[in-house]
């Protein structure tokens, strides 16, 4: 709908600014009465303006803009008495010596419509803040809404002011509302509510005894949840104790460790006194399998000096630690030992045989050497008498005639 102010105030700067355009053509006579309208208007609207500023220093944006908004509409009135050819009016009524028109609070209106932008997203918090107070939310609700409303415009007081009387009703209830969630061991409401005092902003310090509370109450509840879940943990692991199930059992001991250091036991705990022969058995389970995993890697090793057909020492030493630690040597195994030992043996005494066989070849070897060495010395000695018979001297040969007699005869009876 049309604006008449804004209409009539049209009328005159249209006056205006055909004068400035033409001014040679300008008549005075008939632009005195518009004149002496724009300044009054001009005038008028910085009253409204300097009024709407004090609002404004005083952090009332929604009263200032509200003034604003009284017809006919302040800002509307500045865009239209805020035309470009004011510095050449103004020129023009100095060389007529007319009183200079008042100059526009420009900067007030500035400020204003910077507020009126901003209150535009206030809009929505403020329809959700009158239907929340209309259904007479809870206090939770309404003060987030106030806190939003506070964040976006922090310079009104009245936000802040409406806040601190939210929160002094909601402490007075926020105590026994949670006192009444503990007895039901209500967690979400408690975790709710611990939410509400420790993620919002609160202007009001919250009493440090209501925090104590409201930690002292979660911990507790918490402790019932993993209490409840041990318990369940604790059945199944019963069950696959009785079944002999380690792989169950393993299972249920890693989820008890996670969960039973936040349950708060006492070490005479039920719960505790239930769960210590399991863990008993546990350990002795892994004992167990330690005691398995040596034992197949002392098998393996005895497997590769088997395979690498390794001295009998080595796979003796191989074989005992196996033993040692109570396990038992497979029958493919131990005949591959045997047939290793077996091997090993008949080896030795093939070695034997033929240590043997090559002493008795040597000592005839060398006897046969002896034999041919004394041969060969009879030999030389028989062709040496032979050389010796046919060169000797007949006075030689005479002589030893003579005293191979003299020996006969020594050797007949009474011979001289």
């Amino acid at each position: 709908m049309p604006n008449p102010a804004v209409e009539e105030y049209g009328k005159i700067i249209e006056a205006i600014r055909i004068a400035v355009r033409s001014p040679e053509a300008a008549d005075p006579d008939l632009l005195s009465d518009d004149a002496a309208q724009f300044s009054e208007a001009v005038a008028e609207v910085n009253e409204r303006l300097r009024d709407a500023g004090k609002l404004l220093q005083k952090g009332l944006r929604v009263e200032a803009v509200q003034l604003c908004q009284t017809e006919p509409n302040v800002l509307e009135l500045v865009q239209v008495l805020d035309f470009p050819e004011r510095d050449s009016w103004g020129q023009l009524v100095n060389y007529w010596q007319w009183p200079p028109p008042p100059d526009l609070h420009l900067e007030i209106a500035t400020s204003l419509d910077t507020a009126y932008a901003e209150l535009q997203t206030l809009d929505p918090l403020l329809r959700k803040y009158r239907r929340l107070n209309l259904q007479r939310a809870p206090l939770a609700e309404r003060g987030m809404v106030l806190r939003q409303l506070h964040h976006t415009d922090p310079h009104n007081h009245l936000w802040r002011d409406s806040i601190m009387e939210i929160e002094s009703l909601r402490l007075s209830t926020i105590e026994s509302e949670m006192d009444q969630a503990y007895g039901r061991q209500d967690g979400a409401r408690i975790n709710s509510i611990f939410e509400e005092m420790t993620t919002l902003q609160w202007v009001t310090p919250i009493p440090q005894v209501l925090v104590d509370k409201i930690n002292s109450y979660r911990v507790a509840l918490y402790q019932g949840d993993v209490r409840t879940h041990l318990e369940t943990i604790l059945g199944q692991w019963e069950a696959a104790g009785q079944a002999g199930n380690e792989a169950e059992g393993n299972r249920c001991r890693l989820e008890w460790n996670s969960h039973a250091q936040n349950a708060g036991m006492a070490e005479t705990d039920p719960l505790n006194v239930r769960v210590r022969p399991l863990l008993t058995w546990m350990t002795n389970v892994d004992a167990a399998g330690q005691v398995k995993s040596q034992t197949m890697g002392f098998r393996r090793e005895l497997n590769a000096l088997l395979d690498r057909r390794a001295p009998t020492e080595e796979i003796e030493q191989a074989k005992a630690k196996v033993l040692r630690l109570g396990g038992e040597i497979p029958k493919d195994v131990e005949r591959r030992i045997s047939d290793t030992y077996q091997r090993e043996a008949k080896g030795q005494k093939n070695r034997t045989t033929a240590i043997i066989a090559g002493a008795v070849i040597l000592v005839l070897f060398m006897l046969g050497m002896l034999a041919l060495l004394v041969l060969r010395d009879i030999n030389s000695k028989q062709n040496s008498t032979s050389l010796l018979g046919q060169t000797r001297h007949p006075m030689v040969v005479l002589g030893d005639e003579i005293k191979e007699s003299e020996e006969l005869s020594s050797a007949s009876p009474g011979g001289y």
